[in-house]
């Protein structure tokens, strides 16, 4: 016989409510969570302070007769370095000089002619606000047709010797006699001429942009201005022996799979600071380039400035010195394409 079929009792379905978690429940579940998880709290982030400036001068030359060969503006920074010059067109003009220190500064107007003077205040003082603009004005008066001008004379200056001192350039500080103020001109030339100065015996020095070098008497090297003519002085320049360590020949490592331009190509440098740049062609033909070396002062490890021959003041090079090679990093104004920086070892 067959059993009757179980009939089990129908669910009873829960009452809605007891299928919601209570509002307990869940900020139970919300700070076990918060406590549960670790993250690490984020401070706000600080702005990276500001510690320069821009500064915009303008000039403002008035009268009919303006200094003919224009002004020097020098700047003397708070932090003692030395005096930042620009040079300013004879009927004037503005000046920008972006990132100056934060600080006060004076400023100079040097190398006026014997009709122009300064208006007002002079030396002037100027402050830089970290991130800001700092504008200042300066007045020159050059009057005319008025007296006839002073009598006046010319100075050429000529460097001979080390080419470091001649290539690199240097700066003439010229001083009157009777004017506190020096007069500066810098000179990237184995001649410079300066003219409109008075009368009279007066002295100058000659500052290289190579620390080590000097070009005549450190003290001062005097001569004498004649109204109405060119008076010449003849300096000569010396540079220090460079350490006997960095004279050698270095040739250029050519990088795995590369295809030089040259077959051969090195540098070889002489302990009296001159070196040559020796390359030969595809064709056997060999070519050189020569000039001048110094050890740039204050750059960290042993960084040489070469200054080619070739085209003075332009063409140069900067080489660093590490584990018995030269990194050398050519000037963009070198226009020697076929010369790519590189490393060059003994």
């Amino acid at each position: 016989m067959r059993s009757s079929p179980t009939i089990m009792p129908a669910r009873t379905p829960l009452p809605i409510m007891n299928r919601v978690p209570s509002i307990s429940l869940v900020l139970a579940f919300v700070l076990a969570a918060a406590c549960s998880s670790e993250t690490t709290p984020q401070g706000p982030i600080e702005p990276e302070l500001e510690t320069s400036g821009d500064f915009e001068l303008t000039v403002e030359v008035t009268g009919t007769r303006p200094d003919a060969d224009g002004y020097d503006v020098a700047i003397t920074l708070t932090t003692g370095a030395d005096p930042l010059m620009r040079s300013v067109e004879p009927g004037g003009g503005t000046l920008l000089l972006s990132q100056l220190p934060a600080g006060t500064h004076v400023l100079r107007v040097q190398g006026l002619a014997f009709q122009c003077r300064v208006t007002g205040t002079h030396p002037v003082s100027f402050t830089i606000q970290p991130g800001a603009t700092t504008r200042a004005k300066i007045s020159i008066s050059c009057p005319g047709p008025g007296a006839p001008p002073a009598p006046a004379g010319s100075l050429e200056v000529r460097l001979t010797g080390h080419p470091a001192v001649v290539l690199g350039g240097s700066r003439v500080v010229i001083q009157v006699n009777d004017v506190a103020e020096p007069l500066i001109r810098f000179a990237s030339r184995a001649s410079t001429l300066i003219s409109a100065i008075p009368p009279g015996t007066h002295s100058l020095r000659v500052e290289p942009v190579a620390d080590d070098c000097a070009a005549g008497e450190a003290g001062g090297n005097p001569f004498t201005i004649v109204a109405g003519q060119v008076t010449t002085i003849e300096l000569a320049a010396s540079c220090p022996p460079v350490h006997g360590s960095l004279a050698g020949s270095y040739e250029r490592e050519i990088p795995v799979g590369e295809t030089p331009w040259y077959l051969s190509e090195r540098f070889v440098l002489q302990a009296d600071g001159f070196f040559r740049l020796e390359y030969a062609d595809q064709w056997g033909d060999i070519y050189e380039l020569s000039g001048a070396f110094f050890q740039e002062s204050g750059s960290a490890g042993t960084v040489l400035r070469l200054l080619f021959s070739s085209n003075p003041g332009s063409w140069t090079a900067t080489a660093t010195l590490e584990a018995g090679c030269l990194d050398v990093d050519y000037s963009l104004d070198m226009e020697l394409s076929d010369f790519a920086s590189g490393r060059y070892c003994r």
